[in-house]
């Protein structure tokens, strides 16, 4: 049987470039459709923003002004990023497209695997504990919870060791 189409979820990590990797040997193993995603998290920009305008007045503009700019930054780069992924797989025989949205990355990365009809999304957990996993949850967590098809998560070399 086999997977048929994977979806690589990557997100801005180091952890990304294994993800891709791994989605890539599995593809070039069952001849799959290889799918790329990234969401840009827009939950955090989207609750704050509002208190940077009105607390801070002209610098919480500024700022906000800064962090669109870096979100502009950001999206040329991933876009930069795919092109070689989807360029290096076409080499190894993979049919590849990839997607960038703007989203709660959880909720978006299992809506696009319904709407794609995966049978496989490979997704990097970092393992890590910052404040903005407490406040948001595990996006790995989520995916492995409410995808519609079989997760693989990928751990970095320093949490299984």
């Amino acid at each position: 049987m086999g997977f048929q189409r994977i979806m690589a979820a990557l997100d801005r990590s180091p952890l990304a470039t294994e993800v891709y990797s791994r989605a890539l040997q599995l593809a070039v193993k069952h001849n799959s459709e290889l799918m790329l995603a990234h969401c840009f998290n827009s939950r955090l920009l989207a609750e704050f923003s509002p208190m940077l305008d009105t607390s801070f007045g002209l610098s919480g503009r500024n700022r906000l002004r800064q962090l669109q700019q870096d979100h502009l930054q950001d999206v040329a780069q991933i876009h930069k990023d795919f092109q070689g992924y989807c360029y290096h797989a076409f080499d190894q025989g993979v049919s590849t497209r990839y997607i960038c949205e703007m989203g709660d990355a959880a909720v978006w990365i299992c809506q696009f695997a319904r709407r794609w009809r995966a049978d496989l999304v490979v997704i990097g957990h970092g393992g890590s504990s910052d404040m903005r996993e407490v406040l948001l949850g595990s996006v790995s967590r989520y995916v492995v919870r409410y995808a519609p098809c079989p997760t693989m998560v990928v751990q970095p070399e320093t949490v299984c060791r």
